[in-house]
């Protein structure tokens, strides 16, 4: 069986040091949601079974950046370096700086 999902998605233009942001996001039900960044072939994504009553896109741009660079960024079975972490945040930073001009 396959069900059509409400995906929805933006992409944010080349930032100093950073290559194109795409943003994919889903609000699969109030208080849970996906959301996937992709910057140069590289992919992060996470899945909030508990975001309140906020949308995922609202949640994420409330959330403190470390929370977030572990929550994207740590995986017990890849060696992360200090640099992948600073690069995320870089990304999420710019997301969240994107985020800034919608009207929610």
């Amino acid at each position: 069986m396959i069900t059509k999902l409400e995906v929805k998605a933006f992409e944010i233009a080349r930032q100093p040091g950073l290559d194109p942001i795409t943003v994919y996001y889903q609000d699969i039900a109030p208080g849970k949601g996906t959301m996937t960044l992709i910057c140069y072939g590289c992919a992060w994504t996470m899945y909030w079974g508990a975001t309140g009553k906020e949308s995922v896109l609202r949640f994420f741009a409330t959330c403190d950046n470390g929370y977030l660079v572990t929550k994207f960024g740590i995986n017990p079975t890849l060696k992360q370096s200090k640099r992948d972490h600073a690069y995320l945040s870089k990304i999420i930073d710019a997301v969240k700086v994107a985020l800034e001009e919608v009207t929610w």
